[in-house]
């Protein structure tokens, strides 16, 4: 394995760490959040309204609490992860697209009666390609997954 191919997998694999820990925050808002709503709703209805009216304070402003820590902590480590993955897919879309050339090249090198192994390199050239896509692809993934479970949490800590 090259060594531009090495470390895009090492960058697939930071993208990844940084997406789980932001996920691994957004659960604990969340969690947090449903046992404070337990917590409140446990509070009888029936008491007097100035101290019902304290505690719907004490739920709208936990709730807020709860949503600027998602929007500002969680969210600031997911734009860490996201910053990486775009740049990781920029070296990946470019190696990917310079190993394609690079088999083209070699596969004309191949038509010629002076090949030497020229065939055999361009196949690895175009495997290479595709592992290049397939990094890209993984980043891709992690981002999209991680927006997707971010939103799910930051609705569950709105309420």
């Amino acid at each position: 394995m090259g060594n531009k191919l090495e470390s895009v997998r090492t960058d697939l694999e930071k993208v990844e760490d940084i997406h789980q820990d932001s996920l691994e925050m957004a659960q604990e808002d969340a969690e947090e959040m449903r046992d404070i709503r337990d917590i409140l709703k446990e509070i009888p209805q029936d008491i007097d309204s100035d101290l019902l009216e304290r505690v719907e304070d004490v739920s709208d402003q936990s709730t807020q609490e709860g949503v600027d820590d998602m929007e500002t902590n969680v969210h600031g480590r997911l734009e860490e992860g996201h910053e990486l993955a775009d740049e990781t897919s920029e070296v990946s879309s470019e190696q990917q697209e310079l190993s394609e050339e690079t088999a083209g090249s070699l596969e004309n090198v191949s038509d010629t009666r002076f090949s030497g192994g020229a065939a055999d390199a361009a196949s690895e050239a175009h495997d290479t390609a595709d592992q290049f896509e397939e990094v890209n692809d993984q980043v891709q993934d992690s981002v999209e997954n991680t927006d997707e479970e971010y939103e799910k949490f930051l609705s569950e800590v709105q309420g």
